[in-house]
């Protein structure tokens, strides 16, 4: 996962889903799901505090110890990029999005 700080790596314990037709940010109960499919809005329940991940970048899984630090270096690559696709100036509205995808959208319009 891609933190403000960086890639880091975490053990999850549930990926969770809110029930079909329902919205995401009211208090409902969850969906336990072992594997999800395609872009979707998901909650992640994990060991580490998650308060400094950033929304809307990939998750990679690592199935082997082996494979952490390549797709550490794989998600660091994916953050820089995004990063760098959002550009500041000292004048001009301020946006706040949830989503990293979302402002970077905002901001090549």
């Amino acid at each position: 996962m891609s933190g403000i700080e960086g890639a880091f790596s975490t053990t999850v314990r549930a990926v969770l889903t809110p029930h079909p037709m329902k919205e995401m940010r009211v208090k409902n109960n969850y969906i336990q799901h072992k594997v999800v499919k395609a872009a979707q809005g998901i909650k992640i329940c994990a060991r580490d505090n998650m308060d400094k991940t950033l929304a809307g970048m990939p998750v990679y899984v690592a199935k082997y110890p082996e494979e952490a630090e390549v797709l550490m270096a794989i998600a660091n690559k994916a953050l820089k990029e995004e990063l760098k696709s959002i550009k500041l100036a000292s004048e001009g509205v301020y946006v706040q999005a949830s989503i990293l995808v979302l402002l970077r959208l905002c901001c090549s319009s």
